[in-house]
């Protein structure tokens, strides 16, 4: 019997290809006027959260260090996003999954 390795790919890796494709980010100038970044790691994670529960609430109203400390150990695999991203629900992903399925297997 030959023991049979599944391969997955986990969140940190999947978000950081994810990252890879979204639009340059802003110069350093446009940072230092005041202009927010529209696409920064936290945004594009939350926006990745809403997928998976879409009344989800906004998470800024965490500490700025929480979110950017939570995104960078989901990024790196350290954890499934701490206790701000749902990542970690079983339920949300589950529920997710199935309409999911609904609207691409009719």
């Amino acid at each position: 019997m030959t023991n049979t390795v599944k391969q997955r790919l986990c969140g940190g890796t999947f978000f950081t290809l994810f990252l890879r494709a979204r639009k340059p980010l802003r110069g350093a100038n446009k940072y230092y006027t005041g202009t927010p970044e529209p696409y920064s790691e936290p945004i594009a994670l939350f926006a990745l959260s809403k997928v998976i529960v879409p009344d989800w609430q906004n998470i800024f109203v965490y500490a700025d260090s929480t979110v950017s400390g939570n995104t960078s150990e989901y990024k790196t695999c350290k954890n499934e996003g701490g206790s701000i991203y749902p990542f970690g629900d079983g339920t949300a992903l589950r529920h997710s999954m199935r309409e999911l399925k609904k609207t691409i297997l009719p």
